[in-house]
């Protein structure tokens, strides 16, 4: 059985929980201020203090999670300015990250490392036509040099996560091909997407463009993440799973962060939120973004076991 059959083996009779939020851990443990770090300075945490890094990862494995994030969000090129780290970056937090999954996993619960990456810029969708094939050849080789370390590192999924514009995912996702066909390997892609008031992404592309989009591709799943919080999205994850050929995910932020970068959505409040789609039977993959912690994502674990996952097919 291979990686993808025991997830979907998983998928089809439990709903499994993703971590939380790796920057706001790091940002009450005094590591990591976002008003003043540069891009890409939350991940080289993971070379100049890998034991933070480690840390993070085993309290939300403590707190049930089934999969954990690679500390490597921002770690691809067209974040960071320069590809100079980006492979080593990619290739350390995966170690990290597969090391601490490993000391979890058990045959009753197996843990999953997947490779985080974020959105890159520019939104290849508001580019002039004329400047837009030579981004998105740029992007191509990011997003493959990012995939490629990743995978070498060990993880077991890849996660694109926090996606804003459709033409960037399919980019992103020709990529992962190519690093896969350069790897030898086969590992599957979940797909999450962010949205607006009005339910789109930034980019201003509808939720059943991102489906048409990334359905050839054959993801393990689509969801969204991040967006305006629990509450948010709850009601359009809905309206996703009712058209999705495959898994459903969704992790959302603690709402809007406040001036002094304080999320204010309580694990009570996320979990409360999030019982409606799964207790509706529209979920497979839950968990938190931005502000969410360990504490977070117990309540989500905790609530995630009494609901039957999302069938498809």
């Amino acid at each position: 059985m291979n990686k993808r059959q025991l997830l979907e083996s998983i998928l089809n009779t439990n709903i499994m929980v993703l971590d939380g939020a790796m920057g706001t851990m790091l940002q009450q443990m005094g590591l990591f201020e976002p008003t003043t770090a540069q891009a890409g300075g939350c991940e080289q945490l993971s070379l100049t203090h890998p034991n933070a890094i480690a840390n993070i990862h085993r309290k939300y494995l403590a707190a049930g999670a089934d999969i954990i994030t690679t500390n490597t969000f921002c770690a691809n090129a067209a974040t960071m300015k320069s590809s100079k780290w980006v492979i080593k970056l990619n290739h350390s937090a995966a170690t990290i990250a597969r090391h601490e999954a490993n000391r979890f996993s058990m045959a009753s619960k197996p843990r999953f490392v997947a490779g985080s990456m974020g959105p890159t810029m520019p939104m290849l969708s508001h580019l002039a036509e004329f400047k837009r094939a030579q981004a998105a050849m740029q992007l191509m080789e990011d997003y493959k040099q990012q995939a490629i370390a990743l995978i070498e590192g060990g993880v077991d999924l890849l996660l694109l996560e926090t996606a804003t514009d459709v033409n960037n995912v399919q980019i992103a996702l020709d990529a992962i091909e190519r690093a896969q066909q350069q790897s030898q390997s086969s590992v599957p892609v979940m797909v999450s997407a962010t949205i607006g008031h009005k339910g789109t992404l930034p980019s201003g592309h509808s939720l059943a463009t991102l489906l048409e989009t990334i359905v050839p591709y054959k993801p393990l799943s689509v969801g969204l993440n991040c967006s305006l919080g629990a509450e948010h999205i709850a009601m359009h994850v809905v309206k996703l799973a009712r058209f999705a050929s495959c898994y459903v995910s969704a992790h959302p932020n603690s709402g809007m962060p406040n001036m002094q970068g304080q999320y204010p959505q309580t694990p009570e409040l996320i979990t409360n939120s999030l019982a409606v789609p799964m207790n509706q039977g529209m979920l497979n993959i839950v968990g938190g973004c931005c502000g969410t912690t360990p504490e977070h994502i117990a309540r989500i674990a905790q609530q995630a076991i009494l609901c039957k996952p999302r069938r498809i097919g």
